[in-house]
């Protein structure tokens, strides 16, 4: 359960966000069990999200490790710090984003967050300082499509783990979220496109 993740204030009009062309989706509806918006007569309506396996192709990346509070404000303040940190290293490299910025939560507890945010690269580079480069796993992946604000995220997150859990498909490693808006040019967070990838054996 991530139902801590969201409410990111990323600085992601800073990062070049890259919005590659989009993808259909199809596969089976999960009603998450947060809740979306009021219907007309006042009741909270069911988020449903469609969940799709893709299978991946190894993607190279660059990313900075931080660790923060189990708190909203905490993780998009540490956000805000990470993925400009990569992509101005990127950008004084020459070395282009293939695509969109990306977040991985590598460890939660109820007090503490340790994650990385990065930046998808053609090929695995060479870095300095904190930077680290590795790359996304070749493999299957339960993918679902999140629209709207980030303080929402975690009902994406949940999402794609109920129907892991639902189809007896066993979790590969930590999710990532790859953000395909950028904020600073749609500054209605409920068009925020926010792709959920779950890495599965």
């Amino acid at each position: 359960m991530l139902r801590k993740i969201g409410t990111m204030a990323l600085a992601l009009s800073g990062v070049g966000l890259v919005v590659l062309s989009g993808v259909a989706f199809v596969g089976v509806a999960v009603a998450s069990d947060g809740a979306a918006d009021d219907d007309d007569a006042g009741r909270r309506k069911p988020v449903s999200y469609e969940v799709e396996v893709r299978e991946l192709k190894e993607q190279p990346y660059v990313v900075q490790r931080g660790e923060c509070k189990n708190e909203p404000a905490a993780v998009g303040a540490k956000l805000s710090e990470l993925l400009p940190a990569v992509a101005g290293y990127l950008a004084a490299k020459g070395v282009d984003m293939v695509g969109p910025p990306f977040t991985r939560y590598l460890v939660m507890t109820d007090e503490r967050i340790e994650l990385e945010g990065g930046c998808p690269t053609a090929e695995t580079i060479a870095v300095e300082g904190e930077l680290r480069a590795g790359a996304h796993p070749a493999g299957p992946a339960a993918v679902t499509m999140h629209v709207g604000p980030y303080e929402k995220l975690g009902e994406a997150h949940d999402a794609v783990t109920e129907w892991a859990k639902a189809n007896g498909r066993e979790v590969a490693g930590p999710a990532w979220e790859v953000y395909w808006t950028d904020p600073g040019s749609e500054p209605d967070p409920a068009k925020w496109r926010t792709e959920v990838f779950l890495p599965l054996k």
